[in-house]
């Protein structure tokens, strides 16, 4: 009888033996996924960079099955223990897993993931304003059949602009429309033009526009 008791038991334990190395030599072989996200400035959005490693310093795989084809395609593959990055960009924080199947030269296969939570991504991500710059021109009076039409500045009506017309000498902003940029008529003399940004834009242009005078009145005939 105890023979029979010890013959069982050393069954068992090289079974279990069998499975523990079994389970062992199939663990090694794995993908490390780790990220880590930036914010893009320029471009206003999050740039996820994927970093993919082969555990196997002796073997090569190749991406059998992926969830998200668009970081990395089925069919990549790596060589024995490389680690390859892949970019993801997103327009939002979000939560986001990478799943890889993967199968090693040596027949193994196995599947892993990685995630980045939405927590990881730190602030706010917006790109800075476009920069923005002023223009203006002056017409100048001219003299038609006998008959002196003024002259007129018009400035170029730009998002994120604020003009101010003064004559040369004066301190009070001359008006001119908000949709053609035009004055209304203007004696012939020395005006300036200052373009500076509103407080959604940078300042680009801080100098003063100066204008050409207007001519000297002078006769009209026709």
């Amino acid at each position: 009888m105890r023979s029979k008791i010890i013959a069982v038991l050393s069954a068992i334990a090289i079974a279990l033996g069998m499975v523990a190395f079994t389970s062992t030599a199939a663990s090694a072989h794995h993908n490390t996924i780790t990220a880590s996200v930036s914010c893009n400035v320029p471009t206003g959005q999050w740039t996820v960079v994927w970093s993919v490693k082969n555990s196997e310093g002796d073997k090569t795989e190749e991406i059998t099955a992926s969830n998200h084809t668009d970081i990395v395609p089925v069919g990549t593959t790596f060589a024995q223990g490389e680690t390859k990055t892949f970019t993801q960009t997103l327009s939002a924080p979000t939560d986001v897993t990478l799943t890889l199947g993967a199968k090693w030269s040596n027949g193994y296969e196995n599947t892993n993931s990685g995630s980045i939570s939405k927590s990881a991504f730190k602030g706010g991500c917006t790109p800075p304003p476009s920069p923005v710059s002023g223009n203006a021109t002056a017409v100048n009076e001219v003299c038609t059949n006998g008959v002196v039409t003024k002259g007129y500045i018009q400035v170029a009506i730009t998002t994120g602009v604020v003009y101010t017309v003064t004559k040369n000498g004066s301190s009070t902003p001359i008006a001119f429309d908000g949709t053609t940029g035009k004055t209304g008529p203007l004696d012939a003399g020395d005006y300036t033009v200052t373009a500076k940004a509103d407080s959604t834009k940078p300042f680009v242009d801080r100098e003063a526009l100066a204008l050409p005078p207007g001519p000297a009145t002078r006769r009209c005939s026709g």
